[in-house]
C-alpha cells in the first residue's frame, strides 16, 4: 500500500498538480510522507443495495477532512478503535468521486473529455454538500470550480435549476448558494427566473442583491464568466490547520 501511494504521489501527482482545476494556493498536495502511511481505513457508504466499501489510506483523509480527523481520533470515538466508519446516509457515487479526488485534486480525468465537464448539476452540487458536512474545503472548492467551468461551456443552463437542493442542503452564507444567486445577478435578466421554479430563499436572495447593485449592475457574456476568479468562492481555510 504505502509503494503503491508513494508512486501516486511522485511524478504522476507532480504532473497532475500543473493541471489541477483551481489556481488556489490552497489546493496543494500533502506532503509525500502523508501517503507513506500503511494505515487504512474501511470506510463503508450507503444502505442496502447502494451501499459500497473503500479502504482509503488514512494519511489524505485526515489531511483534508475535520470530519475523518476527529471520527478517527484514538480514544475518542470507536471508529477510531475499530478503524472502520460508516455513512449511511451518503451517495456512494459521491464518495467514490471523492476517493479520486483525494489522489489527483480532480474529479474526472480532464484528459478524457477536454473542455467540458461531463459530470451533471446535481452531481456536483452533492459533492459540495458532501464535502461541507465532512468537513473538506479543497473538494468544496474543486466542486465550485467544476460548477463555474460548467456555467462557462454550458451557458444557457441556470445554477437555480438545483436552488430546492442547495437551500435546503446548506446554510446561510454558503458560497454555494452565493455562485447561484450571483450567476443570475452578473449574466441574466432576473425575469429568467419567471420560468424556472425557484426555492423561496434563493428568489429572495437574488431580489435582494439586485437592489443592493441597482445602477452598477453589468451583465457579463460567456467569454467574460471564464474569466471571474474562482477564489471568490473558495472556502481558504488553511490545509495545515486541518493537520491536527
Amino acid at each position: 500500500m504505502a509503494q503503491a501511494l508513494q508512486k501516486a504521489s511522485g511524478s504522476s501527482l507532480g504532473k497532475r498538480k500543473r493541471e489541477e482545476d483551481s489556481s488556489c494556493p490552497n489546493l496543494v498536495f500533502p506532503p509525500v510522507p502523508i501517503y507513506n502511511n500503511d494505515s487504512v481505513i474501511e470506510v463503508t457508504v450507503g444502505r442496502n443495495r447502494k451501499k459500497r466499501t473503500w479502504r482509503v489510506a488514512e494519511g489524505p483523509l485526515t489531511y483534508y477532512s475535520t470530519y475523518f480527523q476527529g471520527a478517527l481520533r484514538p480514544g475518542h470515538f470507536k471508529e477510531g478503535e475499530e478503524r472502520k466508519i460508516h455513512l449511511t446516509h451518503d451517495d456512494p457515487d459521491v464518495f467514490q468521486l471523492f476517493f479520486y479526488w483525494l489522489f489527483t485534486h480532480q474529479l474526472w480525468d480532464k484528459s478524457l473529455s477536454p473542455g467540458s465537464v461531463p459530470l451533471d448539476w446535481d452531481l456536483l452540487c452533492r459533492i459540495y454538500v458532501f464535502g461541507d458536512a465532512r468537513g473538506i474545503p479543497a473538494l468544496r472548492n474543486t466542486a465550485i470550480d467544476a460548477l463555474m467551468d460548467k456555467i462557462g461551456v454550458e451557458w444557457e443552463v441556470l445554477l437555480s435549476t438545483q436552488s430546492h437542493y442547495i437551500y435546503k442542503n446548506t446554510l446561510e452564507g454558503s458560497l454555494l448558494r452565493k455562485l447561484a444567486v450571483d450567476q443570475v445577478i452578473k449574466t441574466r435578466n432576473v425575469k429568467v427566473l419567471l420560468k424556472v421554479p425557484c426555492h423561496w430563499e434563493f428568489s429572495t436572495e437574488v431580489a435582494v442583491e439586485m437592489q443592493r447593485v441597482t445602477g452598477n449592475r453589468k451583465i457579463i457574456g460567456q467569454d467574460d464568466w471564464k474569466l471571474i476568479n474562482k477564489c471568490e468562492y473558495h472556502d481558504h481555510t488553511e490545509v495545515t490547520s486541518m493537520k491536527g
